[in-house]
């Protein structure tokens, strides 16, 4: 009997040793874990009730109440020995019940404060005791074990608060995780239960020793899953998180990818759901439930405010967030109708990609469920990445797939608008193979369509219908304009319009639009207006004589108001007479030859913004003149070049508004003489600006209501500019105004 009391302290006593040394380094690992703290506590007064066993028993065995008529005797080791073990056993079962309380969840601080402050109470009822020297109840038997007693009440109690433990740990035991934890609380517990109600298992120290192995299986199994299995389980872990990176990232559809990052992130921290938050709206400013696992489809589509819900916090403050208990931590915005029922811990992690936050992944265990800690955030972070890169991939290829789709309908909507129209369309490559020709270009050069395809256009058109100055055409196509120009085919008149292509090959795109008929048009208005102006010349001359005999009989006898009348008329019949001029010059202009001789250009644009000035004030405009002189000479035929100035400040004048503002400058640019026409006019839209410059072509926007013209005044001033060797272009802006410029070469001598 000796012998087997000696073993079971000595068995206790290295236990125990064994047991501080592992809470040592469970402490020096990570000593600010709330489950650490209050296992050291625990374990604490577990020393302090193996202490005073050890002590009392030691004293008994060592002869200092060797007779078992010795009872009711109070030697000092003894009674010392019993005061500690009866705050040990009392001490170690609260603070074992608070360790399982905190460790399944319950960490409130009200919790926190009745739990020190019970244990408080009970070490200082404890101390008082002592202090007063009350009596102790014991018997040292004849085999030298010590046998002590406890009161009902504190039988009733203890036993009481040893099933209660035991009840939290088997109901939450999903959320203490580890086997050999739980074995231990139940050995710990069992232990305490057989000391109450065992007179011989107490007197044995049974309690004792069943207490010190649990508290050892205890501190092993903290020390084995916060350091050893880590450090073992890190590789493994690594891996676990690429395979689940490699299963994301294969998925390509997006709801696929969401669904499948779910699932995964559940499975790997062995939760029991997932939900995936996206951000969207108008300005990315909510969160929406994109997918879930394990939990109600229905709240699939449901939206967050980017401030609200713990979804919310993850995604404004970018970093990684965790409530061990749902309901009572969380006081914001619950993330969806039920999360304040069903949710217990929950993490949350932001899904970033580039540096901005595409979503926020949760994993949510049930209020029953496991507690998460902080490897577990450190494995979700090492999946959040890979779910992040999954859903951009996703998303790209399902903005590429929505792309290809409407683009697919595009072609097919333009190939059957192209294969319908009357305007014969002929795509080439740049080796001027055929790709693409429609109905009506086959039908114009007398080739089917599979037999047109693929052939050289040299072999199929003559000489004349192709562009008639190859510089000029280059020219416009590098500035990425359409090249105009005219050509007739078996008795049709067409402008043809090529435009560079950049898809499915480089080439170019010839469109031929019928102008028979508009050039028919334009040969009988210049016909009626010669003949007009023919014939308003002869009654206009003799208007202007009778007003010149008015003005010789009527010197000094006509008021000042019939003065001020004939004075109008005069200068009305002058613009007039300007007029039919400026109509007469227009046509021979066109139906001669170019003549270059030495143009003084400032001088030119002085009167010809002198010649507007009375027009531009009618409609009360601002029309202004800057020139930055010396200007190099240049040379080039006057009346062409006056009809180019005065066409761009007609254009200005028409289509500005009351009270704009019209400028015309003249400088050196690049060492060629620039001119530029700008107004504060209505502007011309993006879509019309390449093709201003096109015979008969009119701007249909906005503000041209009432302006009239045939589209024929931009034509002949490009025209003119070309044959001067020189380039014309605009800037335009819509209700801001537009600027013509031109470019004209210097004369070098």
């Amino acid at each position: 009997m000796l012998t087997s009391i000696t073993i079971a302290l000595i068995l206790n006593s290295l236990t125990l040793t064994i047991a501080l040394g592992l809470l040592i380094l469970i402490l020096w690992h990570d000593s600010r874990r709330l489950t650490n703290r209050y296992f050291a506590w625990f374990l604490l007064m577990m020393v302090t009730w193996a202490s005073g066993s050890l002590l009392g028993r030691a004293s008994a065995l060592a002869g200092l109440q060797a007779a078992a008529d010795y009872t009711r005797r109070d030697p000092v080791f003894i009674r010392t020995g019993l005061r500690l073990l009866e705050l040990g056993f009392t001490s170690s079962s609260l603070a074992l019940y608070l360790y399982v309380t905190v460790l399944t969840g319950n960490r409130s601080r009200v919790f926190q404060l009745l739990g020190v402050a019970g244990v408080t109470l009970l070490f200082l009822f404890h101390l008082t005791v002592y202090l007063l020297d009350a009596p102790v109840d014991y018997t040292v038997t004849v085999s030298g074990s010590l046998q002590y007693t406890f009161s009902p009440a504190s039988t009733i109690l203890f036993t009481l608060l040893n099933l209660i433990t035991l009840g939290v740990a088997w109901q939450r035991f999903r959320r203490i995780q580890r086997p050999s934890l739980i074995f231990g609380i139940m050995l710990f517990c069992l232990g305490q239960l057989m000391a109450l109600f065992s007179l011989r298992l107490r007197a044995l120290g049974i309690a004792e020793d069943s207490g010190a192995i649990a508290t050892f299986i205890m501190a092993f199994a903290i020390v084995q899953y916060q350091i050893i299995q880590p450090l073992t389980g890190k590789t493994r872990q690594i891996e676990v998180v690429r395979d689940v990176g490699l299963v994301i990232t294969s998925r390509v559809d997006l709801q696929n990818a969401l669904q499948t990052i779910a699932a995964q992130a559940t499975s790997l921290l062995r939760a029991d759901a997932s939900l995936v938050f996206l951000r969207g709206g108008e300005q990315d400013d909510v969160l929406i439930l994109s997918a879930q696992y394990n939990f109600l489809d229905s709240f699939v589509g449901e939206r967050l405010g980017l401030h609200e819900g713990l979804a919310g916090k993850v995604a404004t403050e970018r970093k990684p967030y965790m409530v061990r208990d749902y309901r009572r931590e969380w006081k914001g915005v619950p993330d969806t109708a039920f999360a304040l029922d069903r949710f217990g811990a929950v993490m949350g992690v932001p899904l970033i990609f580039d540096i901005q936050v595409v979503g926020v992944l949760l994993v949510i265990s049930s209020a029953e469920g496991r507690l998460f800690d902080e490897e577990d955030i450190q494995v979700l972070n090492l999946l959040a990445p890979q779910a992040a890169v999954a859903i951009v991939n996703a998303l790209l290829f399902q903005r590429q797939r929505d792309l290809t789709t409407q683009l697919e309908a595009a072609k097919n909507q333009l190939e059957a608008v192209l294969l319908s129209t009357n305007n014969p369309v002929i795509a080439l490559n740049k080796r001027l193979h055929i790709i693409f020709a429609n109905n009506a270009a086959c039908t114009l050069l007398g080739e089917r369509g599979e037999e047109i395809t693929n052939q050289n256009l040299r072999h199929l058109v003559p000489q004349s219908y192709l562009p008639p100055n190859p510089r000029h055409l280059f020219r416009d196509l590098q500035d990425h304009q359409s090249h105009v120009y005219e050509l007739e085919i078996v008795g049709k008149n067409y402008l043809c319009h090529i435009t560079r292509m950049q898809q499915p090959e480089p080439g170019w795109v010839a469109v031929l639009n019928d102008v028979t008929s508009l050039k028919e048009l334009d040969r009988l208005q210049r016909q009626m207006i010669e003949l007009m102006t023919h014939q308003l010349k002869n009654p206009l001359m003799g208007a202007m004589v009778h007003l010149e005999e008015l003005e010789e009989l009527g010197d000094g006898n006509l008021t000042e108001e019939m003065v001020y009348d004939v004075q109008v008329i005069r200068e009305q019949l002058d613009r007039m007479e300007r007029l039919i001029k400026r109509i007469l010059n227009r046509q021979r202009i066109q139906n001669r030859s170019v003549r270059f001789e030495p143009v003084d250009l400032p001088q030119l644009v002085r009167a010809v913004v002198a010649e507007h000035k009375p027009l531009a004030t009618s409609k009360h405009l601002k029309l202004d003149v800057e020139i930055k002189e010396p200007l190099p000479a240049i040379s080039g035929d006057l009346e062409r070049l006056t009809e180019t100035i005065s066409n761009l400040i007609d254009n200005a004048i028409k289509y500005t508004p009351p009270e704009g503002k019209i400028k015309v400058c003249l400088r050196v640019d690049s060492g060629q003489v620039l001119l530029s026409v700008s107004d504060t006019g209505i502007g011309i839209p993006l879509e019309h600006q390449a093709r201003v410059f096109e015979r008969f072509y009119r701007v249909e926007a906005s503000g041209t209501e009432g302006v009239g013209g045939m589209g024929m005044g931009l034509s002949l001033t490009k025209a003119i500019v070309e044959e001067h060797n020189g380039r014309i272009w605009l800037e335009s802006e819509p209700q801001h105004g537009t600027t013509f410029y031109v470019s004209l070469p210097a004369t070098h001598s």
